[in-house]
């Protein structure tokens, strides 16, 4: 008897999974869908065009020991090339010597000194400096650090950020331009997005046609 209900377990089981697979498989958005919901959460897809002067210093044992989530690994990996390409000298700098040398490439800035100049000599991230401070696009899902996404998008087209903390150095952000991606570029990521949340509805759906009572705990 025992041996029947774990078979009638088993089989019950398998179909259980097989009908959610199932249903999971066979639903496609439509390209009207697709639209609907790009244009319904336009703000998500905005790209911003910026340069960036990275001033590098070397941090502390106690923050160096600092474990990290996978999410902030992840993050911090999109800045590693800045740091690994900051010269030795650079690395030698403390945070106060960084902070200061940051200020004052703000202040010149200010002045209108011309940013990719300003780039090519002052920043640590030789592959962007040799561009005249060039980082390409951000948006707003970019694995780039909360915070250097929150400046940046704070930003005007033309304005320059003030020097934004990172565990490793100070960046300087200059906005070049916003745009927006098509929805050729995200149309994979919204169809992923529509069929998860349809499946969940159906999911929901399910749990709400029964109560479970528990008799005996």
């Amino acid at each position: 008897r025992e041996l029947m209900n774990g078979l009638e377990f088993t089989r019950l089981n398998s179909l259980a999974q097989a009908e959610l697979a199932r249903y999971r498989e066979s639903y496609h958005p439509s390209s009207a869908e697709e639209q609907k919901f790009y244009d319904e959460h336009s703000d998500r897809w905005m790209e911003a065009k910026f340069k960036a002067i990275y001033v590098s210093f070397q941090n502390e044992p106690a923050h160096a020991a600092q474990a990290l989530t996978a999410e902030e690994a992840a993050r911090e990996a999109a800045l590693k090339s800045a740091a690994a390409q900051a010269s030795t000298d650079a690395q030698k700098r403390t945070e106060a010597e960084a902070k200061a040398r940051a200020e004052e490439i703000i202040k010149q800035l200010s002045g209108g000194a011309d940013f990719a100049k300003l780039a090519a000599e002052y920043s640590d991230d030789k592959a962007s400096a040799a561009k005249g401070g060039d980082f390409g696009t951000a948006g707003k899902y970019s694995p780039y650090p909360e915070v250097l996404k929150k400046a940046l998008f704070a930003l005007k087209p033309g304005q320059v950020s003030e020097a934004v903390r990172q565990p490793n150095g100070y960046y300087i952000l200059r906005l070049e331009s916003f745009s927006k991606q098509p929805l050729s570029e995200v149309q994979s990521t919204i169809a992923q997005e529509l069929a998860r949340d349809h499946f969940n509805d159906w999911v929901k759906s399910i749990e709400a046609r029964y109560n479970i009572d528990i008799v005996d705990p």
